[in-house]
């Protein structure tokens, strides 16, 4: 029994409305999101010694989400809803000073309902919105579509020359793709990352890539690259230093493309793992990968590099049967040469893994690894987004169906 000046807490519980013994039930983290809810929830990796990492997950909100992004380098987080909706939580406004006018809560922005997509860049965000492109962040990367270099501190109308269905953002690339399934750029010509059939200067407003391409169905902006979905099969454009591309490639030459590096023809989606991986969602719910694997790329926590050409035992895009079937939904990012993270949906489950995902795992309730792990209670996810510029201010979102 513990004392108070000497004397035992039992003899003087009570004494003059003091009480000692009958403290109340103390305090409890969020629960993670479980079966049956509608909600959006957030959780942040800040350390704080006095309570266990489980205390960062925000509360759920009836928030239902059919998209969301992140921004790279700041805990903020971009969601479309069903109805067209956009909201938004953000730690911070940098970037966005005036968007995000109220931090830490899930706010609408304006009153529109046409909103269709958006993506997050390193400091970037680029959205469509009834066929239209807008851009918001830091211009000065000419990633902004039209030519200029303003930094933007909500979303700007900069596009309304297609009509634009899909975007995607990489640290230095806008890749924008209309009804058509046309492919264009704007940003650094790096790597042939831009499709344009050069490695200098930059592309200033959207431009079609060089071969023309048509009937595109998905694409993803990697660092200085871009891979696409056309007929099921893959097609690439940029860095391979990691032999990312497929088995259609024999170097790690940078690839002056678009041009096909995957010619089977059961790819729905892809997504890219940084510069070091890409994966891929077949048909049949199956996963696909091609480059490095000891960042815990691969959703079936093997680290056998998948980088070998056609018929080789480490073949690029062959199935990775341990992971599975039923996957519906993988994103990826990297923050630097050593830290990546990856998120995926899986029979309508939540799955964390990489490197860089370590201390999330902890604070969605799961112990810490490297290695891909299902999060949460729930059978009914939609989407999740991960942002974060050091493993410090990690955050990832999730948004129930």
């Amino acid at each position: 029994m513990a004392s108070i000046s000497g004397q035992n807490t039992s003899n003087i519980d009570q004494v003059d409305g003091f009480f000692t013994t009958q403290g109340g039930s103390g305090i409890s983290p969020q629960p993670v999101l479980t079966s049956g809810t509608q909600a959006a929830q957030v959780g942040e990796s800040w350390f704080n010694p006095d309570v266990t990492q489980t205390f960062f997950r925000g509360a759920s909100t009836t928030h239902k989400f059919v998209k969301m992004a992140s921004i790279h380098n700041y805990g903020q987080f971009i969601g479309i809803k069903a109805n067209g909706e956009l909201w938004y939580w953000a730690n911070s406004n940098i970037y966005g000073q005036a968007m995000f006018t109220t931090l830490n809560a899930w706010t609408r922005y304006g009153t529109d309902t046409d909103w269709e997509d958006v993506t997050g860049g390193q400091i970037t965000w680029g959205f469509i919105k009834g066929g239209d492109f807008y851009f918001m962040g830091y211009g000065g990367w000419r990633m902004r579509g039209d030519g200029g270099t303003a930094t933007e501190s909500s979303p700007a109308l900069i596009s309304s020359s297609e009509t634009w269905v899909a975007v995607s953002m990489s640290a230095q690339t806008t890749t924008i793709r209309n009804t058509a399934g046309e492919m264009f750029f704007a940003g650094y010509n790096t790597d042939y990352g831009t499709g344009q059939g050069t490695t200098s200067g930059q592309t200033a407003t959207f431009t079609q890539e060089q071969n023309g391409l048509t009937g595109v169905t998905h694409h993803s902006a990697g660092y200085r690259r871009c891979v696409m979905v056309r007929g099921g099969q893959i097609y690439t454009t940029g860095n391979n230093i990691q032999r990312s591309a497929g088995p259609l490639i024999a170097s790690n030459s940078a690839i002056n493309g678009p041009i096909l590096t995957y010619s089977g023809t059961d790819i729905v989606t892809v997504t890219c793992f940084g510069d070091d991986a890409t994966l891929a969602i077949t048909t049949g719910g199956q996963v696909r990968m091609a480059g490095e694997a000891n960042q815990y790329s691969r959703p079936d926590n093997s680290t056998q590099d998948q980088k070998g050409t056609t018929g080789q035992a480490n073949e690029a895009f062959s199935i990775l049967t341990g992971a599975g079937s039923g996957w519906t939904f993988l994103i990826a990012g990297k923050t630097s040469s050593s830290t990546n993270w990856g998120a995926g949906i899986k029979n309508g489950e939540a799955y964390l893994g990489g490197t860089y995902s370590q201390v999330l795992q902890v604070v969605m309730g799961n112990s810490q690894s490297s290695t891909w792990q299902r999060i949460g209670t729930t059978s009914n996810f939609q989407c999740i987004e991960m942002s974060g510029g050091n493993v410090n201010e990690m955050h990832v979102a999730f948004s129930t169906s």
